[in-house]
Parts: structure tokens; C-alpha cells; sequence
């Protein structure tokens, strides 16, 4: 909500064009989304900054890129489907090169 944007760092495309999925369900349901990956960087601790979420949301879990990238890889079948898994392979290169480019170095 409106409230994350004193909080957002930067915000930028990670694609230079949208991208297109689809998928088809087995009761035959078809989903078509042209998706434009986006990377935001928020300016505080994660777990202090006001989250809100619909109902279509289960919950929050607080991951870094790379223990999302691996989750997505070695437990496919925890994500909607395979076309999420798709993009975040597609996104993963983009946003940890975008990420060493905005965030400072590890400490120590």
C-alpha cells in the first residue's frame, strides 16, 4: 500500500519488456499474464516495515533473493505453478546483478 513508498529505496524494471505466460489448468481454466518482473528496495529492516496483505495471501515469509531462488529450484510444488517458477528463472540473473549494484557490500 501507500505506506511502502516512504520505505522504497529503489525501483526499477528488471526486463527491458514485459513478459508473457500462460497456463492451463486442468478443469480448463486458462491464465494469460503479461508480467513485468520489477526489483524494489525497501530502506529498513524487513520484518519493521508495514506489510499488508489481501486475501488471497496466506501469510508473509521473510526470504533473501538467493533462499528464494533456491526454495523456487529444490521445491517447485510449494509455488501456484510452474509458470512462477518460470519467471523467478527467467529473473534471477537480472535481479541479483541489479542487487550488487544497489545494495553495499556484507560487512566483514
Amino acid at each position: 500500500g501507500g505506506e511502502m513508498g516512504g520505505h522504497v529505496r529503489v525501483s526499477r524494471n528488471l526486463t527491458e519488456h514485459w513478459l508473457w505466460y500462460y497456463h492451463q489448468y486442468r478443469d480448463g481454466r486458462k491464465d494469460r499474464q503479461a508480467t513485468w518482473p520489477w526489483l524494489v528496495v525497501l530502506d529498513g529492516p524487513h520484518r519493521s516495515l508495514p506489510v499488508e496483505t489481501d486475501e488471497e495471501a496466506d501469510g508473509v515469509k521473510w526470504v533473501t533473493p538467493g533462499e528464494l531462488f533456491r526454495w523456487a529450484r529444490e521445491r517447485p510444488g510449494d509455488f501456484c505453478h510452474e509458470s512462477l517458477t518460470s519467471l523467478m528463472s527467467k529473473c534471477e540473473a537480472m535481479m541479483v546483478g541489479e542487487l550488487a549494484k544497489v545494495m553495499p557490500p556484507p560487512k566483514g
